[in-house]
C-alpha cells in the first residue's frame, strides 16, 4: 500500500501552512502531469519518497520539497489516460488541492512558444459543461479559453475549428477531465501551462524543440 506518513500526524491530517504563498505548491498538493518529460526539472528538485506504478505509463511519487510533502501523478496522454489515473490513486491519500500543469497548444498567434498561460475556462469536445479553475494568483499570463481534445492533430484544418467552433486560445488533452474530477471530489484545482507549439503541421518539430524550455519555466512556476 502507498505509504503517506508524510502527509499525517497523530492520525489527523497536518493544517496547509498558508505562508507559501509565492509557491503553487503547498502541503497535500497532487500535481498531475501527462507525461514526465514535462515535469523533469521537478523530479531534479524534489526527494523522491515513495513510488507507485499504477500501470506502464501511470505513476504516483511521494516527494518532498523545502520540506513541502506532495504528491506527482503522471497520466499519460489523453482524457481517458488522465481520468483512469485520477481513478486509480489510492483511497488513504489526502489531497489539499490539485494542480494541472504541462504543455499545450497555441491558437493565437500572440501566445508564443515557451510563454506560461493559465485559462479563465476549461471546455471539451464532447461535454458543454464549461470548468473554472481555481484562479492563481500570480503574475502569469491568462487565456480565456482552453480546450480539451481526445486526439491532436497537427493540421490547419484543426486549428481552425478550434478556433472557430470553440472560440479556444490553447489547446491541451487533459485540463478539462482533471477540472471535473476535482469538482466532483470538492478539491480546488488549478491549471498551469507552458506552450510547446502553435498547432498546426510545425507542430511535432516544435514540441520537441520548445519542450526542454517548457519544463524548466514549468518548474520556475511551480516551486
Amino acid at each position: 500500500m502507498f505509504c503517506d506518513s508524510l502527509f499525517k500526524k497523530q492520525g489527523k491530517v497536518e493544517k496547509i501552512i498558508l505562508s507559501y504563498t509565492m509557491a503553487l505548491m503547498i502541503p497535500q498538493t497532487l500535481l498531475v502531469f501527462a507525461l514526465k518529460a514535462e515535469m523533469l526539472n521537478i523530479f531534479r528538485n524534489v526527494d523522491v519518497k515513495s513510488h507507485l506504478s499504477i500501470s506502464k505509463r501511470k505513476h504516483l511519487y511521494q516527494v518532498m520539497w523545502q520540506e513541502i510533502p506532495f504528491y506527482l501523478l503522471q497520466t499519460g496522454i489523453g482524457p481517458a489516460s488522465v481520468l483512469h489515473a485520477l481513478d486509480a490513486l489510492p483511497s488513504n491519500i489526502n489531497i489539499s488541492q490539485i494542480v494541472n500543469a504541462g504543455t499545450c497548444g497555441s491558437l493565437r498567434d500572440d501566445v508564443l512558444p515557451c510563454d506560461l498561460v493559465v485559462p479563465k475556462q476549461v471546455v471539451s469536445q464532447w461535454d458543454t459543461k464549461i470548468q473554472k479553475p481555481t484562479n492563481i494568483h500570480l503574475d502569469i499570463q491568462a487565456v480565456n479559453t482552453c480546450i480539451t481534445v481526445r486526439h491532436s492533430q497537427n493540421s490547419h484544418e484543426f486549428r481552425s475549428q478550434l478556433i472557430h467552433q470553440f472560440r479556444a486560445d490553447i489547446v491541451d488533452m487533459e485540463a478539462w477531465v482533471v477540472l471535473d474530477w476535482a469538482g466532483k471530489h470538492e478539491i480546488p484545482a488549478y491549471v498551469l501551462k507552458c506552450v510547446s507549439d502553435r498547432v498546426g503541421p510545425q507542430s511535432p518539430v516544435e514540441v520537441a524543440m520548445h519542450l526542454p524550455t517548457c519544463s524548466k519555466q514549468l518548474a520556475k512556476a511551480l516551486l
